[in-house]
């Protein structure tokens, strides 16, 4: 049966509006609008207008329609469409049973077709379908854009199963990535194209790949939109981290496509089962590292030698969590093959966003941007909140989206407001479903005969119950504009603290820059203490630590420093010091500042603190053509704590005379010209040279930013000079004893 993606059946009949033939095959290279209707149906008679407007902007611009009749004679559908309605479009009627071989399974007229210039069906609408909707469909494959194949590589380990710090109580992550999972799937029904497909890939103690009875695991996402979103929804969790196993399915499963290949990958944890994703020399490869290992290796074969990035694809990293001794293999690996990272320490707060801002960018060429992006709550008693959007007058197509909480048991709607005021009814355009739902409209949009102005302020009324706590909500836009274009970039290298870093905000109308920006707004996101801090805080002898750590020894041997971050997390005491704090500042208040180049604005952003930060940066400005543009894009960054120095590093010496080979014993708790704590997680970078010699050593990391260094005997003298380094840095530089 013919549908979207499938070659479209050939016909050809005479054209009695015309008085000439027409004959499908000779239309291989345009845009065709395949209308079946009947001039005794009135949904077909109230197209026939629209259908005539869109021909008459269109004809001669590689656009054809071609009504296809299927009752009636020429006379009687002549007299409908042209001397009823003055339609100059070709006509034929249905004399070879062209509306069977199209829809044998949906007979109902009116049934619109839209058909690409490769003669594949793209688009197929039963029933009445307004004109604005109509041409949006039509710009859609007048526009398309190069298909995309997208792998999303979700992690299912236990940890993802409790609730984040910065929100206890609420959803779980595992929730709040499945939320975003599906929404994405969502828009991407009625924003991605016909040959756009999606896999799915989970990793906990292995990695597992779904898919379909015809043995696909790339799916075409407007055809297999339930099936995909129904998966996501119903995957459980098991306990451990295999994510190199995780990526290499992807990689494998997106390495014969030929379409444009990316991958979104989504973590909270350590990986802990090999293979590992891990940095050799300037690349990444995964392989047997080595180390400690939880469990049993994965069912995925290590691959040594192979880059990563010659699957030529990219790889978009989203870290959850306060780990930050894994937000730099993430923040890397997306480096490497071309994508971004983005982490957060609230995913209550930014997933959903950082989902959409990594699927804009995979659909880059078709032009999504997101125009907001507000985190709210009806306050108890309270039944109706508002937002506020921009849009600029080259948007074509919009889709709002309003999700909130499953642990609140919240049940919320939302309506839209044009710049004039204008209610929009919406009807079939507002999709529902859990716990989110979704409208897709193309611009302009008519209703009652008239079309409201779109450029202008939005407003969305949110409404519903609040409950006794209260209902939080997400709001969120993303707009199709093929002639303004805005994104961050940031220079490719490591940071640490003390270093400037150049948010660069590049925005584009008509690919020429825009640097005349009314205003921009950045919000900053990092914790209140550096992580490292928080461990060094976290010393309980009784704390939840040991207990998990007791628990799971029986099992495996679990990363300590990993057992100990999530151990900090689930507990009460500490969890108001992972939530992170938000900064706003912006150019019109002054707290902000920026330096304009001939291309771009850039940010200097002085990082004052180690860890994870986040920067939401909206720019607003209108321009003659465009009118008012809001643009909202995100980056993360990981900081560095720098090397350490010896003025601010404590040092405690224990000699070890009792042995019979000498050594030494020390405790070093390193720390930068800040006085910022390096560790814990640094325990490999030490090293120790005796006599222009390395010295065997043994170091053991306390978890609290202390490290335990035992070094073995230095030499055959009495006394040999020794130097005690950290990433080159030396700290202790004096003798010890030989044997």
């Amino acid at each position: 049966m013919p549908g979207v993606g499938s070659p479209a059946p050939p016909f050809s009949g005479h054209d009695f509006i015309n008085g000439t033939t027409f004959n499908l095959a000779d239309h291989t290279g345009e845009v065709i609008l395949l209308v079946f209707g009947a001039y005794w149906c009135p949904h077909c008679d109230a197209e026939v207008a629209g259908l005539q407007n869109i021909w008459h902007d269109f004809e001669g611009h590689g656009v054809q329609v071609i009504e296809v009749c299927v009752d009636g004679t020429e006379a009687q559908n002549y007299t409908w469409l042209h001397d009823d309605h003055g339609a100059t479009y070709p006509a034929i009627l249905d004399t070879a049973s062209t509306f069977s071989a199209y829809s044998p399974s949906q007979g109902g007229v009116p049934h619109n077709y839209i058909i690409g210039r490769d003669m594949v069906i793209r688009k197929d609408l039963l029933g009445e379908t307004p004109e604005d909707v109509l041409r949006g469909h039509l710009m859609d494959v007048i526009y398309m854009r190069h298909p995309i194949d997208l792998e999303l590589v979700m992690d299912v380990s236990d940890s993802m199963n409790d609730s984040p710090p910065s929100d206890p109580g609420g959803d779980h992550k595992l929730a709040l990535m499945k939320q975003a999972a599906t929404m994405i799937t969502d828009f991407m029904k009625d924003h991605g194209q016909t040959d756009d497909r999606m896999g799915l890939v989970w990793f906990t103690d292995d990695a597992s790949e779904y898919q379909n009875t015809l043995h696909q695991k790339l799916l075409p996402v407007p055809a297999n939109w339930a099936d995909l979103r129904g998966q996501i929804t119903a995957h459980g969790t098991g306990m451990y981290t295999a994510m190199g196993a995780g990526v290499q399915k992807a990689l494998e499963t997106l390495a014969p496509s030929a379409h444009q290949r990316f991958m979104i990958l989504c973590t909270d944890g350590m990986q802990n089962i090999e293979p590992k994703v891990t940095p050799v020399g300037t690349h990444f490869e995964i392989i047997d590292s080595g180390g400690w290992v939880a469990g049993a290796h994965s069912s995925v074969p290590a691959h040594p030698g192979v880059d990563i990035a010659s699957y030529n694809t990219r790889i978009h990293t989203i870290g959850i969590g306060i780990e930050a001794t894994y937000a730099g293999l993430l923040n890397d690996l997306a480096h490497a093959t071309g994508g971004f990272y983005r982490g957060t320490n609230d995913p209550d707060h930014d997933l959903d966003l950082i989902y959409f801002l990594d699927l804009c960018n995979c659909m880059a060429a078709g032009s999504p941007a997101v125009v907001h992006h507000g985190v709210g709550r009806l306050q108890p008693g309270e039944c109706e909140a508002s937002e506020y959007f921009c849009l600029n007058r080259s948007v074509r197509k919009i889709s709002v989206m309003l999700s909130w909480k499953s642990s609140e048991g919240s049940d919320l709607a939302f309506w839209l407001y044009t710049p004039d005021g204008t209610l929009l009814h919406l009807g079939q355009e507002m999709q529902l479903f859990e716990n989110h739902c979704l409208a897709t409209i193309y611009l302009p949009k008519s209703q009652n005969g008239a079309s409201p102005a779109h450029a202008g302020q939005w407003r969305m009324a949110i409404r519903g119950e609040s409950g006794h706590s209260g209902a939080g909500y997400h709001a969120l836009a993303v707009a199709e504009d093929r002639d303004v274009h805005f994104h961050l970039g940031i220079p490719d290298k490591i940071y640490e603290v003390g270093d400037l870093l150049p948010i660069k905000v590049r925005l584009t109308e008509s690919e020429k820059p825009v640097l005349k920006i009314k205003d921009i707004i950045m919000e900053t996101a990092q914790l209140p203490l550096p992580p490292a801090e928080l461990c060094a805080r976290y010393t309980a002898a009784t704390s939840q630590f040991f207990q998990l750590a007791a628990a799971w020894s029986r099992r495996y041997t679990e990363n300590p420093l990993a057992l100990k971050l999530r151990a900090m997390a689930s507990d009460p005491k500490i969890r108001k010091l992972l939530k992170p704090v938000r900064k706003q500042s912006t150019l019109l208040e002054g707290s902000l500042t920026c330096q304009a180049t001939d291309k771009e604005i850039i940010l200097p952003v002085l990082l004052k603190q180690p860890g994870l930060v986040s920067y939401k940066v909206t720019v607003v400005c209108e321009t003659p053509n465009s009118g008012p543009i809001c643009r909202t894009d995100m980056v993360s960054v990981h900081v560095g704590p720098g090397r350490a120095v010896s003025g601010q590093t404590r040092i405690s010496l224990v000699e070890i005379n009792e042995k019979e080979n000498g050594g030494a014993l020390f405790y070093i708790t390193p720390k930068n010209e800040y006085g910022q704590l390096l560790g814990p997680g640094v325990e490999q970078e030490f090293r120790v040279e005796a006599g222009h010699q390395d010295v065997r050593v043994s170091v053991e990391d306390l978890l609290d930013g202390t490290y335990r260094l035992e070094v073995s005997t230095v030499g055959h003298k009495r006394k040999t000079p020794a130097k005690i380094m950290l990433k080159g840095q030396v700290l202790w530089n004096n003798e010890l004893n030989g044997e």
